[in-house]
């Protein structure tokens, strides 16, 4: 990669963001553009960091549907997936949405699943949000008998 390509994808790089909703059960990250490794282990550490907000947690919505690029080698899914080992222990009980469009994304995503298999979370992966909210709502009503 020349320094000029660099420059470019990192000018169009755009972090991820995240919330907390439904009164700190629920939490939604988004991303647009081009996200790279080190912004979803920066936001994981910003989340995890708030450990009191981390326990509420019942559902995570990861939306990635706007992603156009993902810029991330096995290394950081690694160092993901030791994250959420570290956050299963505080909140084992947490249902996991991954929306993705894009086939590349998709396969990453299956990856992330395939490692963080042996964690007490529930997750599956959706082209749609619509899709993926329906899941989320259901399973939300038979694992905690929540109303979404």
């Amino acid at each position: 990669m020349s320094i000029n390509q660099h420059t470019v994808k990192w000018m169009a790089s755009v972090a991820l963001e995240y919330k907390f909703n439904n009164d700190g059960i629920g939490l939604l990250i988004t991303g647009k553009g081009c996200v790279s490794g080190k912004d979803f282990l920066d936001v994981l550490d910003n989340i995890y960091a708030a450990t009191d907000d981390v326990i509420k947690l019942k559902y995570t919505i990861l939306d990635f549907s706007s992603l156009s690029e993902m810029d991330v080698s096995f290394k950081d899914i690694e160092q993901m997936v030791f994250r959420h080992k570290h956050a299963a222990r505080i909140s084992p009980d947490r249902i996991i949405s991954l929306i993705v469009k894009n086939d590349c994304h998709y396969g990453v995503s299956r990856m992330w699943t395939a490692l963080t298999n042996s964690l007490p979370w529930e997750s599956w992966i959706f082209r749609s949000e619509r899709e993926a909210n329906l899941w989320l709502k259901e399973t939300l009503k038979h694992k905690f008998n929540i109303d979404m």
